[in-house]
């Protein structure tokens, strides 16, 4: 009994402490002035925020000089041929950089290079996505990559694809007309009236190519006004520059096609050099073929 009475001073001592240590916050904080806090406060702030970046800066350091580590270590493993550890290092480098698409496609291709397509093709049409513009190296890949059988579904998987790379990459001319030959294929005019549309500014034959499906579509006047507009828009940039064959060309095909053909064949002459007298006609294309030469492959 007598052994628990033996930390009484302690316990005394303890609480004297305690109460002097409140008495002395208590009188601390009276004899204060905040005014002089709330100056000092964007100095403190300051600090705080200089103190934060420091420290998340060393920890992104600390996570790239990792990312690249794993990375490194998954590159080895695929070249000697270790799937395993392949695998292991790829996706340790995923969790540590949050998905990054470019961790993953560089995973993607990595099985596909080991022989994997079909693993390959799934991770990147996680990448691809069809709701909005994706990844578009991923779309790429796709495109290039993926096997349907059905002729059909084929298309219609490339034309998804190819719209998400034109909505990314709005000077990605190759794609648009590859498009355009899907749509015009099954025969969506709306979908490639409105995609011809983008680009009449800078691409004004594509007002021709207008004019052609529209023809075929049965809307001849609507045709005949959209000829009529490209040929003026031709027209003036033949008469800027009017050593452009292509140019001129173009808007000697629109004269055909509105079956202008003293304007066509006047216009073509005139951009004949007379140093060099190798008609123009025949060097650049045939003019025999009439508007078959630069219009989508749906057209010809």
């Amino acid at each position: 009994m007598r052994s628990r009475w033996l930390l009484i001073p302690e316990l005394k001592a303890l609480y004297h402490f305690i109460f002097a240590l409140g008495i002395f916050c208590f009188s601390w904080l009276r004899t204060r002035r905040f005014m002089r806090l709330f100056a000092a406060m964007p100095a403190v702030i300051a600090a705080a925020t200089l103190c934060w970046a420091i420290l998340q800066a060393r920890q992104e350091s600390e996570k790239t000089v990792l990312l690249e580590r794993y990375l490194t270590s998954a590159r080895r493993a695929a070249e000697q041929n270790d799937a395993q550890g392949m695998h292991l290092n790829f996706r340790r480098a995923q969790l540590l950089s949050q998905s990054d698409p470019k961790v993953t496609f560089e995973y993607a291709e990595t099985v596909y290079k080991m022989g994997s397509l079909p693993a390959a093709v799934q991770m990147m049409s996680g990448l691809a996505a069809t709701d909005r513009t994706g990844y578009l190296p991923a779309h790429r890949f796709l495109l290039q990559n993926a096997v349907i059988d059905d002729p059909m579904k084929a298309d219609m998987f490339r034309a998804v694809h190819l719209r998400s790379i034109i909505q990314g990459e709005s000077g990605s001319r190759e794609k648009r007309v590859q498009l355009l030959n899907i749509l015009i294929r099954y025969r969506r005019f709306d979908q490639a009236d409105a995609l011809l549309r983008q680009t009449f500014d800078q691409y004004p034959e594509d007002r021709l190519a207008l004019a052609r499906m529209k023809a075929r579509a049965g809307q001849i006047s609507e045709a005949r006004k959209e000829a009529l507009e490209a040929c003026q828009q031709l027209k003036i940039q033949v008469t800027g520059a009017p050593q452009d064959a292509t140019r001129r060309i173009q808007l000697a095909q629109g004269y055909v096609f509105l079956g202008q053909f003293q304007n066509a064949l006047s216009c073509l002459i005139e951009g004949v050099d007379e140093t060099k007298p190798k008609p123009l006609i025949d060097k650049h294309c045939s003019f025999r073929r009439g508007l078959g030469g630069w219009f989508p492959d749906a057209f010809r």
